[in-house]
């Protein structure tokens, strides 16, 4: 029987013990990853956490809404078998009637269809880390070669270990500067996710300094389920000349090279970033995005025009 658990009353101990069961499990599901990022979620939960479902919900105006965490890219069901249609519709129906609008992204495995669902094909790309790295590199664009072979010659310092503040800091200062991609308190949120997840064992900081020990990028990436998720970066102006960013995502790839994992790039819909992303052999995998407007007429109109307005910023990042 699936039921609608308050945030309050939610078993943090029994959720997490389904995700880390889960065949589909993301580090994003675990409840201290939901607390940070959706402090306010609720969750559909089926039996004695057999099977779980997070809703981050917020409400404006008095409406209740489902949103897209930020620093989040896939949730919808975790179970520890592929869910089929049929439970997966049954847990998007038991979703409250008091939720009216909204959007959220399900997992890859979450194969939702039928014209009663409105639903958004989402694309992230993925490299398969099991192979050797010489074998991986072979799969490298032409072009990502030549700016990495440009990039060594340079002297730089790859670092397994700093202050991930670094990292937040020089994006906030350059590319947060030039367009801004997450407000103050998303990145209070990224600042609070790495500490908490770092002492979890979750996640890895990664710096690339140059011959003066001067931070050119640092990366965070989030790892679980044999998954390493490629969540933040940033790089100075001097690193960007360099293409230090690409060098570091390289080293790492090279440092996890042979482990059963799975690298996710998480994106994306931008076909710069996409390109990017491809240039080092990874794989296009789709998941969907579902959404809800029950609202009435005059609210649903200004919803779509703002949601339109969203996806035209983020196409364009």
């Amino acid at each position: 029987m699936i039921l609608l658990i308050s945030n309050n009353s939610i078993n943090r101990k029994k959720w997490d013990a389904c995700i880390d069961k889960a065949i589909n499990g993301y580090v994003y599901a675990y409840s201290w990853y939901l607390d940070l990022v959706a402090p306010d979620w609720i969750a559909l939960v089926d039996g004695d956490y057999k099977a779980v479902f997070p809703l981050p919900v917020r409400k404006k105006m008095g409406i209740s809404y489902i949103f897209q965490p930020p620093f989040v890219q896939q949730l919808g069901l975790f179970s520890s078998e592929i869910p089929s249609l049929e439970v997966l519709e049954d847990f998007i129906a038991a979703i409250p009637k008091w939720i009216r609008y909204g959007e959220m992204n399900l997992n890859k495995y979450n194969l939702l269809t039928g014209p009663d669902h409105k639903l958004l094909r989402r694309r992230t790309n993925e490299l398969d880390l099991i192979r050797p790295y010489p074998e991986i590199v072979q799969a490298y664009h032409q072009n990502l070669k030549r700016n990495l072979k440009k990039a060594s010659s340079n002297t730089y310092h790859y670092v397994s270990f700093g202050d991930p503040q670094t990292i937040i800091d020089t994006f906030n200062q350059t590319q947060n500067k030039e367009k801004a991609y997450f407000k103050p308190s998303e990145l209070v949120i990224i600042k609070r996710l790495t500490y908490e997840a770092l002492q979890r064992g979750n996640a890895h900081v990664r710096f690339l300094f140059d011959e003066k020990n001067q931070f050119m990028s640092g990366a965070i990436f989030m790892e679980s389920h044999q998954k390493i998720i490629f969540l933040f970066s940033a790089q100075s102006p001097l690193g960007r000349e360099r293409n230090s960013l690409a060098l570091l995502l390289d080293r790492f790839i090279f440092e996890n090279a042979n482990r059963n994992l799975v690298f996710d790039f998480e994106g994306s819909d931008n076909p710069g970033l996409d390109r990017y992303y491809k240039a080092f052999g990874a794989k296009e995998c789709v998941y969907l995005q579902w959404s809800i407007n029950n609202l009435p007429f005059l609210f649903s109109f200004a919803a779509t025009i703002l949601k339109k307005l969203k996806s035209l910023s983020r196409r364009l990042c």
